[in-house]
């Protein structure tokens, strides 16, 4: 792909109206990663996931412990374990920064390439990793 310096001169009112549309959209996309460099060094340390993990077991042993033989009992202690986990699960996609990560860091990318009538392109190390799920029968991989 050529970058913004080798275009050279513009010669349709597509190409202008084109570039003229991508020039907001990259310095978008450039503020974004920057803001979520920003977010990725507030992340939560050891200890504190060490004592939320605790917290969380404390909670699910005693629901366990206190619960009594009835349905309904049964079925309060299976929402409430659900709730704490389903919780514990949310808080670590947030603090990896892959709760609507493709969203955030993939789909600009993809509209770019949308636009510019290119294939999409997808690093194999997301894809290896489920990060992301190629959309489309054609795509590029690097």
């Amino acid at each position: 792909m050529k970058s913004l310096a080798d275009i050279g001169e513009l010669k349709t009112n597509r190409e202008v109206e084109t570039f003229t549309n991508l020039l907001p959209i990259l310095n978008d996309i450039t503020t974004s990663r920057e803001k979520l460099f920003m977010y990725g060094k507030d992340r939560l340390d050891m200890i504190e996931w060490v004592i939320i993990i605790l917290l969380a077991a404390i909670l699910i042993v005693s629901v366990i412990l206190i619960r009594i033989p009835l349905l309904s009992s049964l079925f309060l202690s299976g929402t409430l374990i659900f709730a704490i986990l389903s919780l514990l699960l949310l808080l670590r996609d947030l603090n990896n920064l892959s709760f609507g990560e493709e969203m955030i860091s993939f789909e600009p990318y993809e509209t770019i390439f949308d636009v510019l009538g290119l294939p999409r392109f997808y690093l194999k190390r997301d894809i290896k990793s489920g990060r992301i799920t190629p959309k489309g029968k054609e795509y590029r991989v690097g």
